[in-house]
């Protein structure tokens, strides 16, 4: 009797033993690692997995040993996980972004011959264990590099010349800031190159701007002009308004700025122009300008800039009430007919 329940005792455990053994199979498999990331920044890396199991994900980044592909298991340069992943029967793309801290020592600073690499495993949500390791493969190693210096600058990268009082000015713009600061985008007046203290016609800010890597960080305002602003015809001998981008360390001391020269015109109107026998409206517009020809209607229209470049040529109109000038950018046009009629229209 003690020998045949020690014989179903140990049976007992040798099924347990498998059936732990067999819920731990799985695999990692790379797809792409990022070859090259700057210190400070992350780099992407994509795998596909399987497994038996609810797991995780652990990637850690380490050395290899000298000249060879193998892992030096002894260094140790930190490590992520990604969690919850559910069984997967198939391979299964995992996608993510892998931190490297701003002072890791680059690969160009290693030991002769040592390399960067990434190792994988997975371990089950129950205390399965550790299963499916990738490691030691050419495919996953990496190069740290140094991080770029940044430079303090703020500038335009699209911004108006020309604007009617009473809209709207988009200003696009970019920056980077070794440390935190602000970031202001105005309008302002100057008299030559330099600006009148009760010049400032509109601002807006980034306050805080945070520290940048050399990577610039995009951003756009709309700065909203007055209606009553004086219009540029109007001002005094050499006074000229600009858009300006300034970017200032937290206390509001100056570092860098860029000015753009601005052309503020008159107001076109709340709702529409009217010239002759013909209305456009609304003005100004942002998707569809609509045209009402009391008299003759025009068979030909064209939409220029106020370079004379002609952005668009309508050459049937007679049967069309309106125009669709959703594509065109911010800024002053001109619409001219074959009637030889002319207008200004701003778009938003």
């Amino acid at each position: 009797m003690m020998r045949k329940k020690l014989l179903l005792c140990i049976s007992f455990l040798m099924i347990n033993a498998l059936t732990f053994v067999a819920a731990q199979t799985g695999s990692v498999t790379i797809v792409s690692i990022q070859p090259s990331i700057e210190a400070g920044t992350s780099g992407a890396i994509e795998i596909t997995y399987t497994s038996d199991v609810a797991c995780q994900l652990n990637i850690q980044l380490r050395e290899t040993n000298a000249n060879l592909t193998t892992v030096n298991w002894s260094p140790w340069h930190g490590q992520m996980f990604v969690n919850n992943l559910a069984i997967a029967a198939v391979p299964t793309t995992v996608t993510l972004n892998y931190s490297i801290g701003g002072g890791q020592t680059t690969s160009a600073n290693l030991t002769s011959g040592v390399q960067y690499t990434f190792t994988f495993k997975l371990s089950g949500d129950n205390s399965e264990g550790d299963f499916g390791y990738n490691d030691s493969q050419t495919e996953n190693l990496v190069t740290v590099t140094a991080p770029s210096l940044v430079v303090n600058s703020a500038v335009f990268t699209s911004v108006p010349t020309e604007i009617i009082a009473g809209s709207d000015l988009l200003a696009n713009f970019e920056y980077t800031s070794v440390n935190e600061g602000i970031v202001k985008v105005d309008i302002r007046k100057y008299d030559g190159d330099t600006w009148l203290a009760d010049g400032l016609v509109v601002a807006s800010f980034i306050n805080p701007a945070a520290a940048t890597t050399a990577t610039a960080v995009a951003d756009t305002k709309t700065l909203s002009i007055p209606i009553d602003t004086p219009i540029s015809s109007s001002l005094a001998g050499a006074e000229n308004y600009k858009t300006v981008v300034t970017l200032y360390d937290d206390s509001w001391g100056f570092i860098v700025e860029t000015k753009s020269d601005l052309l503020i015109t008159e107001t076109l109107g709340i709702n529409s122009v009217e010239v002759q026998n013909t209305t456009i409206y609304p003005n100004p517009v942002e998707d569809r300008l609509f045209i009402n020809f009391k008299a003759n209607k025009a068979e030909n229209i064209t939409i220029s800039d106020i370079t004379g470049k002609v952005i668009k040529n309508i050459s049937v109109f007679n049967n069309l009430n309106s125009i669709d000038v959703s594509d065109l950018k911010q800024g002053m046009y001109i619409l001219n007919t074959d009637t030889n009629e002319q207008y200004k229209f701003f778009k938003k």
